[in-house]
């Protein structure tokens, strides 16, 4: 009888103070997996879904230029001196008309836009999904950045020839098109950065990512911001790299690829 109450007292008696801290240690780990991959699957969603906004963009600017044998201008900062044309709003920044003239006619003529650097023209190429300002998002809500090449075409000849903002100017890539020769090639002024390897590019489309930077966190962000005509594209770096945090996503319209958009809808 003493035996027997001794097995149903051992039997009954549960777990130890550290058979329950393996067990509660047990449960965290699998708590903090779940987690962490949730938000790992948040990140990745989030970076897809900027990566279509931007190729929507990029494919909406080519639509635009095969339409009217130019690239669009990039839409004003609201409440930038831009932002204002004849006196009169322009669609809160959701249009391109931030020329640097008041006279938009004369500026779709010679091309050029109030800067190189802007937002894009989302009402113009119409667009979505924009903020209360009309402004087109990423998946952080910031506002996507567009660049658009604004350097002149010289042709040496014969006959000698210069276009101005070929790439914004109306008709500007049906002209270059029909006049540049193998010696006097176009070659758009933006440049992207990727390692060792460079690309020119009439246009660029980008984030400025997760850490919501206008100004840029490491070098390389730094200098997407800038407003020159360098860009840097690589992977994802932590804010503890060389060279600081980089989470910028950026795209851009190839020339050759534009060049063979246009022709394929019979506009050059």
């Amino acid at each position: 009888m003493t035996r027997s109450r001794s097995i149903v007292g051992r039997a009954q008696r549960g777990f130890t103070l550290a058979e329950l801290a393996v067990v509660c240690t047990i449960i965290a780990l699998l708590i903090g997996g779940t987690l962490f991959t949730l938000a790992a699957q948040n990140a990745a969603r989030e970076i897809s879904e900027t990566q279509r906004t931007l190729d929507l963009a990029r494919d909406a600017i080519t639509g635009f230029a095969i339409r009217y044998g130019r690239l669009p201008c990039p839409a004003a900062p609201k409440g930038s001196v831009a932002y204002r044309v004849t006196g009169e709003p322009v669609d809160d920044g959701k249009g391109e008309e931030g020329f640097a003239s008041s006279d938009k006619d004369v500026n779709a003529t010679n091309g050029q836009c109030f800067a190189r650097q802007g937002l894009v023209p989302a009402l113009t190429l119409g667009i979505a999904t924009t903020d209360a300002d009309g402004y087109l998002v990423d998946a952080w809500l910031n506002r996507v950045r567009y660049a658009v090449s604004q350097m002149n075409y010289d042709n040496s000849g014969p006959p000698p020839l210069t276009i101005a903002h070929p790439f914004t100017a109306q008709n500007g890539l049906r002209r270059v098109a029909v006049l540049q020769t193998p010696y006097d090639p176009i070659v758009p002024d933006l440049q992207i950065k990727s390692g060792t390897v460079t690309f020119n590019a009439p246009a660029v489309v980008y984030s400025i990512g997760k850490n919501r930077s206008a100004a840029g966190v490491g070098v390389d962000e730094q200098e997407n911001g800038n407003g020159d005509s360098i860009f840097v594209f690589h992977e994802p770096r932590p804010s503890g790299a060389v060279g600081g945090e980089y989470d910028d996503i950026v795209t851009w319209i190839s020339l050759n690829v534009l060049y063979q958009r246009l022709i394929a809808a019979g506009a050059l």
